[in-house]
């Protein structure tokens, strides 16, 4: 679930925030390899990245995580200053060979990757191979949805969280999905489903701030904003929208 909200921020490219959440909730469950992954991403994403490369090198040993992680540690070695060529090449090597036996969670996570790197083409392949070994999923039709989000075809992508949806009905994947691909007033009653269910989060209110400014309702934009500052003093958004409205003073 937590892993939601983590790749949430970094669609939004708020990659100082996803290391915060993906921090937090691998302090909560230290165990879990897939927080890890997301949480070695992050700081790869935000720059940290001899904080990625130690941390996403104690994933290389788990069988369903070492294709992502290979990725993800390829980014941070390019995104040094000064280049590992020779750990960049053993890593290509590595994925070279993982690429063709990758599992469906594998390529799942290869595809999260390649899409909060800005490759939508390159998510896509991972989740058509996805498809031949399970033509009716429910993740792959969320992935797909998210695929076309990136690309800006929001009707293309609420048809996939619909379809998602319809066969998980309290999906909270594919209810946020469709509450940022829907037309406004869709959206914003999944918003307020996802703010029912998760009080204590504070992506949706988030959202939800984001179609009533839209719509220049800016009473309602400013208490939506209070809520989410209740929530995360830090919120990158609700302190703008309260700061617009000090200057308008």
């Amino acid at each position: 679930m937590e892993s939601i909200w983590i790749r949430y921020w970094g669609l939004e490219k708020q990659y100082g925030c996803m290391v915060i959440a993906a921090k937090s909730a691998l302090e909560r469950n230290p165990t879990n390899s897939q927080l890890n992954l997301l949480y070695g991403t992050s700081l790869a994403l935000f720059g940290k990245n001899s904080e990625a490369i130690s941390n996403l090198e104690s994933l290389l040993n788990d069988p369903q995580l070492v294709f992502p992680a290979s990725l993800a540690l390829v980014y941070a070695h390019n995104s040094c200053e000064i280049i590992n060529r020779e750990a960049v090449a053993q890593l290509d090597a590595k994925l070279k060979e993982e690429v063709r036996k990758a599992s469906e969670a594998s390529l799942s996570n290869a595809a999260w990757f390649y899409l909060l790197t800005g490759r939508p083409e390159q998510a896509s392949d991972c989740a058509d191979r996805m498809l031949l070994n399970n033509p009716k999923s429910c993740a792959v039709a969320i992935l797909k949805g998210w695929i076309d989000f990136v690309r800006g075809k929001k009707p293309s992508a609420a048809e996939h969280f619909k379809q998602a949806a319809s066969q998980e009905k309290q999906n909270t994947e594919a209810v946020l999905g469709e509450a940022m691909s829907l037309p406004m007033q869709e959206g914003m009653t999944r918003l307020n489903q996802l703010i029912v269910r998760f009080p204590k989060v504070a992506v949706p209110l988030m959202e939800k701030a984001k179609l009533q400014l839209a719509i220049k309702d800016w009473t309602q934009t400013l208490d939506t904003a209070s809520r989410v500052l209740s929530l995360d003093a830090n919120n990158f958004y609700a302190v703008k929208v309260q700061f617009i409205d000090l200057q308008s003073d």
